[in-house]
């Protein structure tokens, strides 16, 4: 099953305005969802239990903030800006920018290995006492602003090829190049 973001296309028919068409990287609705139900179940058991304690409260807070809380990227090619909204509902951050104000986007490796192994090309070498280091790579997609600032959309692990794939999507929907870097 898989956790990352998705991106996903928004139009006219989603009760926008028409002719709208909007592009949307973040987290699918199915997790916010699922925690929604886990929530309401809980608060379900609860109520036919008769009887409240912490433990499940603390359950039903977490779910809920779960299913409150939203991290996404929505690419709007009517209004060709982008807005980047993060929090929980309904007192989530916005940022909007205009597609003019991005320069590109980038994936970058960055790696997490300790200084003394970064030497070694293993994918796993020794590290001290014999013991084996994994490199730990990870994958960043970025927005590179025009006046410099760097905008993160998404560090992942092990979704290198559909994080690719995703960015070219947004590339080409906003119009700017996509450069890949290996640090």
């Amino acid at each position: 099953m898989d956790l990352g973001p998705r991106l996903r296309t928004s139009g006219g028919a989603s009760g926008d305005l028409p002719g709208r068409r909007r592009l949307i990287y973040g987290v699918p609705i199915w997790r916010r969802l699922v925690f929604g139900v886990f929530g309401v179940a809980l608060i379900g058991l609860m109520i036919y239990d008769g009887a409240v304690s912490v433990f499940p409260l603390i359950l039903v807070a977490g779910s809920l903030v779960g299913a409150l809380y939203l991290d996404e990227w929505v690419f709007d090619l009517s209004h060709r800006e982008m807005e980047h909204r993060s929090g929980v509902y309904p007192m989530m951050r916005r940022e909007t920018l205009s597609f003019g104000a991005v320069g590109q986007l980038k994936i970058e490796k960055i790696g997490l290995k300790r200084p003394a192994d970064r030497a070694s090309t293993d994918a796993t070498s020794r590290g001290g006492l014999g013991m084996r280091v994994r490199d730990r790579r990870f994958y960043k997609l970025s927005v590179e602003l025009r006046d410099g600032r760097t905008r993160v959309l998404n560090i992942d692990r092990s979704r290198r090829d559909q994080m690719t794939r995703d960015a070219e999507r947004i590339a080409a929907f906003v119009g700017v190049n996509l450069t890949q870097t290996e640090t």
